[in-house]
């Protein structure tokens, strides 16, 4: 598009230029002045574009984040009334759950089929929990609800469409630590690559903490710190803490 308009900014001048030899004076002074100024405006758009490219893939990465955050609360009253975490679908109100009403917004009922189950899209992210039972077993969307007492869950938000929407992914848990990272090694885009469970890499107490995952990329607390309520979390007693070593990580 930038080019066969440089091109016509270069043939309106040099147009303008031969219109005055000519004595077309008012031609020759429209191409002149036409010419340098779409010149001008294709160099600053030119130069501004990346800038507000990266600009608006920010703006996106920082929602994923805030929706990353509704979905702690969600689980919080999930939890309180429900006596476990939830799972999208169900939060949501597209599934039955042990809640009168659903405790997040209709946004996230729009859903992406991926491997292993169903993705919620919200503003430019794809977005997934997996809940945790005390025996260790891994629950997801499109599966069987989670059982009574099943309170540990890790929630992932990545790029509906990797480099267009945004680059970067994510992962919270309950004690809202939140990690990220450029996903340049891991890739993940949409339906098309997606986290697995243990992606974010983990503490011995099952906390989120900077580092290479089990996916090879580097992970890194959001804006290089942790959160007030994941610093209150770490004096949290070690048995109270999540699973360490699920017994089945075979859902992606």
């Amino acid at each position: 598009m930038l080019i066969p308009l440089s091109i016509l900014a270069a043939v309106l001048t040099i147009g303008g230029a031969l219109a005055l030899r000519r004595g077309w004076s008012a031609a020759g002074w429209t191409g002149i002045c036409l010419g340098p100024l779409l010149a001008a405006g294709l160099f600053t758009a030119r130069m501004a574009a990346p800038n507000v490219v990266i600009a608006g893939q920010k703006a996106t990465e920082r929602m994923a984040v805030a929706q990353l955050r509704t979905l702690l609360w969600a689980e919080e009253q999930f939890i309180t009334h429900g006596g476990r975490a939830g799972l999208i679908g169900e939060m949501a109100g597209a599934r039955p759950s042990p809640l009168s009403a659903p405790v997040l917004r209709p946004t996230f009922l729009r859903t992406i089929p991926i491997d292993g189950g169903t993705a919620a899209t919200v503003s430019g992210y794809a977005f997934r929990v997996f809940v945790i039972d005390a025996q260790g077993r891994v629950h997801t969307d499109d599966q069987g609800a989670p059982p009574a007492g099943a309170t540990h869950w890790i929630a992932y938000a990545w790029p509906s469409k990797r480099g267009i929407s945004a680059t970067a992914a994510f992962c919270i848990n309950a004690a809202e630590d939140i990690l990220q990272t450029a996903n340049v090694v891991q890739g993940y885009n949409g339906a098309e690559h997606v986290p697995t469970l243990d992606a974010c890499p983990r503490g011995g107490n099952g906390r989120l903490v900077p580092g290479t995952g089990s996916d090879g990329g580097e992970w890194a607390y959001w804006r290089g710190k942790r959160t007030r309520r994941a610093k209150a979390a770490d004096a949290v007693a070690p048995a109270t803490a999540a699973p360490t070593a699920p017994k089945s990580t075979s859902t992606p």
